[in-house]
């Protein structure tokens, strides 16, 4: 186990002393080292192929967390060969009392991606690597081209940079807020077509994890849940009495909804005048009970019975009856 944790901290540029090798810290290490080993003998994920439905830059952060599951040859999830900068601080952060990792990075998994060299010598393995799993899930796609000069030698974390900057960079995700922006803002539902308030809703929502994804990316002020709810009251221009009755016990703060997103979206969902038409039965599909008009009037005429050329009446016959009848 001191060999472990010994090798680790060369890895992480961390200096040995006595306060980092104590029993409390090396169990600690030993629990979450054993998590990485059982990790890298499970049976590697399937790679996450490009769909023209996630567009770039969705699709990069199902790949980084690909390849977070995979284990290179140094024993580091091979996340550690995209990480945004391929050099580490000559000074490592201070470990947390008791623990093996930083503060800031929380975990040694999250340190080993953060701190394992970009020169050592099986760096270019795991480099490799990566650029097998890259080529597999853009395979057959238009951004091939894109990573095809990266082929002969093997660079995957190359071929990554040049596929995030020229179609997941900065005005990508600067133009998915804009138009997340966009609908959160200008959007109204009036509820004169088939399309819910449950849909507009959801619409909402997804908008606003774009944002937040993007904002992981660029500088932007996400919109708290006081924001995100006005800008949902604001776009529902339908006059249904019921509907507007929920909207204004959500603006009068009450049981806290109006700072509550998906609390106020469990409220309203249930008066979407839209989803009650679709669940009430058409006229034509309806099924009515036989209804009795009056208990009392005229008679009715005797119907006249009509008579087959056999001389028997075309009626219903009791089984008495249609045994008289003759075979002819």
């Amino acid at each position: 186990m001191a060999l472990d944790v010994t090798k680790y901290y060369e890895m992480t540029s961390q200096d040995l002393c006595p306060s980092n090798m104590l029993w409390k810290v090396l169990k600690n290490f030993e629990v979450q080292h054993k998590a990485l080993k059982e990790k890298k003998e499970k049976t590697p994920p399937e790679v996450p192929r490009y769909s023209k439905n996630m567009g770039v830059p969705k699709w990069v952060e199902s790949f980084k967390i690909h390849l977070r599951a995979i284990i290179g040859v140094q024993g580091v999830p091979l996340a550690y060969v995209i990480r945004e900068k391929d050099t580490v601080a000559l000074i490592a952060p201070p470990l947390a009392m008791d623990q093996p990792h930083s503060e800031e990075h929380g975990t040694v998994e999250d340190e080993l991606i953060a701190r394992t060299s970009h020169s050592h010598p099986l760096f270019m393995n795991d480099n490799g690597e990566v650029f097998d799993i890259l080529e597999t899930a853009l395979r057959n796609t238009v951004f091939s081209a894109t990573i095809v000069h990266f082929r002969k030698s093997r660079n995957g974390r190359g071929a990554y940079l040049s596929l995030v900057s020229q179609h997941a960079g900065d005005d990508v995700w600067q133009q998915t807020i804009s138009s997340a922006d966009e609908y959160l803002k200008n959007r109204r539902w009036t509820g004169t077509s088939g399309h819910t308030l449950s849909a507009h809703m959801t619409k909402h929502r997804q908008s606003y994890i774009s944002i937040t994804e993007a904002a992981e990316h660029i500088q932007y002020k996400c919109p708290n849940e006081h924001t995100r709810l006005g800008h949902l009251l604001d776009s529902i221009t339908f006059t249904d009495a019921h509907l507007l009755a929920a909207m204004a016990n959500i603006r009068d703060d009450r049981n806290g909804k109006r700072i509550n997103f998906e609390a106020a979206v469990s409220y309203l969902m249930p008066e979407c005048p839209v989803a009650c038409r679709k669940s009430t039965p058409k006229l034509l599909n309806e099924k009515h009970e036989a209804e009795i008009s009056a208990t009392s009037g005229q008679p009715a005429p005797e119907l006249a019975v009509k008579k087959g050329s056999t001389g028997a009446e075309l009626r219903w016959h009791t089984p008495q009856e249609f045994k008289k009848l003759s075979n002819q």
